[in-house]
């Protein structure tokens, strides 16, 4: 997907009103606080797989090496 898509998200008045607030003070739209806390997301995603991926290698090394 390369051309940008637009997405209806539900949100309770709370959070409507928080997301507002932060996009306030960091002088951003909303729109974009949304991006960035979907980035961030993903990246932290991305991390764990990564961490738990190599922990799984290791595991494997350990497990060979003691057969």
């Amino acid at each position: 997907m390369n051309a940008a898509t637009t997405l209806t998200v539900e949100l309770e008045p709370e959070r409507l009103r928080r997301l507002y607030e932060e996009a306030e003070r960091a002088a951003i739209p909303p729109s974009d606080v949304l991006k960035l806390a979907l980035d961030e997301w993903l990246a932290r995603r991305a991390r764990f797989s990564d961490a738990m991926q190599h922990s799984l290698d290791k595991n494997d090394e350990v497990l060979r090496r003691l057969a």
